[in-house]
């Protein structure tokens, strides 16, 4: 049976798309190989796609290790042999012992890598991740960028976000658009860990924010917002549009210096309760500027008493 499956195994490889290797002859000869048995339309596979190829990266600077994907209803044999009743399904196959090793654990990287090294011989490697973007701590690195760089992206996001706790993965949006914008550099400050002198410079009162620099001036999108309830996401569409040169929409502005953007930051106008907030509420508006009777009025109108 075993050799019937290897059998089989060596077929479909050699006729079906390999999903993150460059020949099919690196299947062939692969002493390991790591299948990831989807099917389309599945939201687990969907979901696990983005450690999938992660994983693949890290692992790529290992020879003797090939990762595969197996659509499973398409090929319903191969995965009736493998017997995977459910997707994802991920199994190691040892090509030199002809065994296959079955992944039971929950699907999180260190269980991933876990069973990766006790069916096999390969190692880790995070480095072999190179990232298409810098990460900036300070507003002397970024300095230093400018120095060098006509054009510079800031993303001011939050790392425990659900968007980016997964920055580092090579099919993240922002990665993918990096890489199609060679004439920019991208960078990416975290808020809720560092970064707070850039803040501080450009007036963020709200993140995720974008801040593009360039030799016009600057570009800014929900840097400045007060309604976290509207302006709490940026998507990979947000971000395409603040980088095409045709005409703005409403939540992007635009500045010829620094100076403009802290005038139109200083003058502009808040109602009842909302504070100004310029660079994470670094503002000038005190409770004692406030009208107490407008306040609770305003307080009145947004609870509809």
């Amino acid at each position: 049976m075993r050799e019937l499956i290897l059998w089989l195994l060596w077929i479909h490889l050699a006729c079906s798309k390999i999903a993150e290797v460059s020949s099919i002859n690196e299947i062939l000869e692969s002493h390991y190989t790591l299948l990831y048995f989807y099917t389309p339309g599945c939201v687990y596979c969907n979901g696990f796609d983005a450690d999938f190829v992660y994983l693949n990266g890290i692992y790529d600077h290992n020879d003797d290790l090939t990762f595969a994907k197996i659509n499973g209803h398409r090929d319903k044999q191969l995965a009736e042999l493998f017997r995977v009743t459910s997707f994802p399904t991920i199994k190691l196959y040892d090509a030199h012992q002809k065994k296959i090793a079955h992944f039971r654990e929950t699907r999180t990287l260190p269980n991933l890598q876990k069973f990766i090294a006790e069916f096999s011989s390969a190692t880790p490697n995070d480095a072999t991740i190179e990232l298409p973007f810098e990460i900036l701590s300070s507003a002397n690195q970024l300095d230093q960028l400018l120095l060098k760089q006509d054009n510079v992206l800031i993303a001011i996001v939050s790392k425990s976000s659900p968007e980016w706790s997964n920055y580092y993965y090579p099919n993240h949006f922002y990665s993918q658009v990096a890489q199609s914008h060679p004439n920019i550099t991208f960078t990416v400050v975290f808020a809720d860990e560092t970064g707070g002198d850039i803040l501080e410079r450009y007036q963020v009162s709200n993140f995720p924010s974008l801040i593009l620099i360039s030799e016009s001036g600057l570009k800014t999108f929900n840097s400045f917002s007060t309604n976290a309830l509207t302006n709490n996401k940026l998507e990979e569409e947000d971000l395409n549009d603040f980088l095409k040169d045709t005409k703005e929409r409403q939540d992007f502005h635009s500045f010829k210096s620094l100076e403009d953007l802290e005038a139109h930051v200083s003058s502009g106008s808040y109602e009842g309760h909302k504070q100004i907030k310029r660079g994470m509420n670094v503002g000038k508006l005190t409770r004692e500027s406030v009208d107490m009777d407008s306040e609770y009025e305003e307080l009145l109108r947004h609870i509809e008493l």
